[in-house]
């Protein structure tokens, strides 16, 4: 069997993702001067997704925690997700559109924000996370892709929607990704200037 067909499928649905990406750039330069005026401000990041998303929060707030491509002191970051005991615990005691509302209602400060990462803008828990937010002051940071779902609706003029233009949730996970390294690469020029 020949696979290099199907690799040369995939590879070309990936750069057909990221070249309509290309108009994701002022949204991305909104994130990242309200994540620094955060930061600045003594506020955290505090990120969550499903699945994929879950990763990606992990990754990303890792790279804030650690650095990016640059040394420089760590930045205040979390990943709701990252505890599959207290996930677990919590979905058990409220049940999984709850996990992430929960964690926010307990952590969240005014000024922080919420970075939420989801391909189809649906799942309950991203949307009470978005309330919990709005609720604790906090301004959102939304990685959405496909039409955004429900997630525009939940959003207020001073959030930043940051939706990939396309259908296939891999190809969004992979543009959310280069998004998410876009927005250290932002993060860092702010900090450490060019």
């Amino acid at each position: 069997m020949d696979l290099e067909p199907h690799i040369n499928r995939e590879l070309a649905a990936h750069m057909e993702a990221v070249t309509a990406a290309a108009s994701l750039g002022p949204a991305l330069a909104r994130a990242a001067q309200a994540i620094v005026a955060s930061l600045l401000n003594g506020g955290r990041l505090i990120a969550c997704g499903n699945g994929g998303g879950a990763a990606l929060a992990e990754h990303f707030v890792g790279l804030l925690s650690h650095h990016y491509q640059r040394e420089r002191p760590g930045l205040p970051a979390l990943a709701l997700g990252a505890s599959g005991i207290r996930l677990s615990a919590l979905a058990d005691e409220l049940g999984f559109s709850q996990v992430f509302a929960s964690q926010l209602h307990a952590l969240g400060h005014p000024g922080d924000i919420l970075l939420v990462l989801t391909t189809h803008g649906q799942s309950d828990n991203i949307l009470y996370a978005i309330e919990a937010a709005t609720e604790r002051q906090m301004q959102v940071v939304a990685f959405t892709g496909c039409d955004g779902g429900r997630v525009p609706g939940r959003l207020r003029e001073q959030d930043v929607e940051i939706r990939v233009p396309h259908e296939h949730s891999a190809r969004i996970h992979e543009v959310q990704m280069l998004g998410l390294h876009c927005l250290c690469e932002l993060i860092d020029v702010q900090l450490l200037g060019s």
